[in-house]
């Protein structure tokens, strides 16, 4: 049905409940007995916790139950756990709060008293490939994939590999593992447009209206 759908204007048969508020997502629907979940988030790029204290929150009525990370089994670097004593970045979940209605649930949050300690970030990856640098994760600065196992290691250039570089330049360091298809320098040669460039793109990309969360209840 969609070949035939290319090149040509239609209107989605569910536009006119997105744009009259007329249509349900998970989050418009309730049942009986559910609990709504608010999540507390690290203010800081790398730091971590030294305690939490809850115990002003779980007086607030309502609230059910606090999960920390100490809950949850934490998987192997470099996959992210759902909740986390270390936070990596700015808004990285620490806690989840459970409580019978979201007022609740806000409220029990603002009370929760959390100490960090904060701890060397980096933002930028060169800066990360650095002799000394800072990491961007504790265990490691690099990826390294064998089949559908994922680990992390700690990679770092020479002073002399960003010294060799002139202004606007990208340093290149020994690299872990190489690849080529054909002939590199005669596909320079032969080309009628070289362009060498810094760019920086995004890590990962999101349809926007892409589901995000789904509901369920017998």
């Amino acid at each position: 049905m969609s070949y035939n759908l290319i090149g040509k204007d239609f209107i989605p048969p569910d536009v006119m409940g997105k744009v009259t508020g007329k249509a349900k997502y998970s989050e418009d629907f309730r049942a009986e007995g559910m609990l709504f979940c608010r999540l507390l988030l690290s203010p800081m790029p790398h730091a971590r916790v030294r305690s939490i204290d809850t115990s002003e929150a779980l007086k607030v009525p309502g609230v059910v139950a606090v999960l920390t990370a100490d809950d949850i089994p934490a998987p192997p670097p470099p996959t992210r756990p759902v909740l986390t004593n270390e936070p990596h970045y700015v808004g990285q979940p620490i806690l989840a709060l459970a409580a019978e209605n979201e007022t609740a649930a806000q409220d029990a949050l603002e009370k929760i008293r959390l100490d960090l300690e904060p701890l060397p970030f980096t933002v930028d990856p060169l800066e990360s490939l650095y002799p000394g640098g800072p990491n961007a994760l504790t265990e490691g600065n690099h990826v390294i994939s064998q089949g559908f196992q994922s680990s992390l290691k700690t990679t770092k250039w020479t002073a002399g590999d960003f010294a060799a570089v002139e202004e606007g330049q990208l340093p290149a360091g020994e690299a872990d593992s190489e690849w080529t298809y054909g002939d590199i320098e005669a596909g320079f040669k032969n080309a009628k447009v070289v362009i060498d460039e810094s760019f920086v793109t995004a890590s990962l990309a999101h349809q926007s209206m892409e589901p995000r969360s789904a509901m369920a209840y017998w």
